[in-house]
This record gives structure tokens, sequence and C-alpha cells, in this order.
């Protein structure tokens, strides 16, 4: 379910060092419309050698604060240290459920210049086509995947 979008990867700051190995690291993007955002990638997918070069990535966040949104609106912003604010419409939503796992769901926003998908435990009244907003206080973003262009 991994949507990519463009970027121009302009740094890559480590995190998580242990004995000289770079565990975790926080990646600065900058998107196909300027703006820059900082994405974590919990799995070093983006190389520290790939600093400014052009690539596509997936990302995905885990969240409770989904919510609808009075206007039609795409976008994604950040103001540090926030993680990404995300504004766009729900084009991809189903419902899983796992042996010994509670019901969830999964979905995809499309945010105008990216994509991100999300888990949620409760859709609270939200279904595909809905344009949502996602506040950046609690919902880091995750780099889950990237493909060289």
């Amino acid at each position: 379910m991994a949507c990519f979008f463009d970027v121009k990867i302009l740094d890559v700051k480590p995190l998580a060092v242990y004995r000289g190995k770079t565990h975790t690291q926080e990646v600065l993007l900058e998107l196909s419309n300027g703006k820059k955002i900082s994405l974590f990638d919990p799995n070093c997918v983006i190389k520290k050698a790939a600093k400014g070069t052009k690539s596509k990535v997936s990302a995905s966040f885990l969240s409770e604060k989904i919510t609808k949104n009075d206007s039609s609106e795409y976008s994604v912003e950040q103001k540090p240290p926030q993680h990404a604010s995300i504004r766009g419409k729900i084009i991809y939503l189903t419902a899983k459920k796992e042996e010994g796992r509670q019901k969830y769901y999964l979905g995809i926003i499309d945010a105008g210049v990216a994509f991100f998908s999300f888990t949620i435990s409760a859709l609270n009244n939200l279904k595909k086509g809905d344009f949502v907003k996602v506040n950046g206080s609690g919902n880091r973003v995750n780099i889950m995947k990237t493909k060289n262009r």
C-alpha cells in the first residue's frame, strides 16, 4: 500500500547511534512545491550519500487525531519542532482484523504534493473521499521506503 512522492533529500541527521552505527535518523526533504519537511527514518532507508539527490519516498503515520476538514485543502506544512501537518483527501480506506488484535483501519491521504498512508484504530465517521487534517503535534511521520529516480 505504498504511494511514493517526489522529494529532494537535503540533509540526513543521525538520531540514535550505537558503536558508530546509525539506527534511526531524521531526514530533511524538499517537496515538489519547494516546501521543506523533516521526517523520521526509523529503518535508515535513506543513505547519507543520498544528500542532494532526488528520490521518491513513501511515508506513513499512526494517529488517533485525523479530523474532517471543512475546506477541500491540499497541503503539507511543518513548523519545527512539531511534526508535519497534513491536509488532504482520503483516497483509500480499508478495515483490517488480525488474529489477536482489535480491528483497525488503513488509509491513504492525498495531500497534493505527497501521499501519506496511515493507521487508525477508530474511524470517527471518516470515509473515503473526505477531506481531512492531521495536526503535527503528536503524529510523527515515518519514511517507509524509497526509490531512486
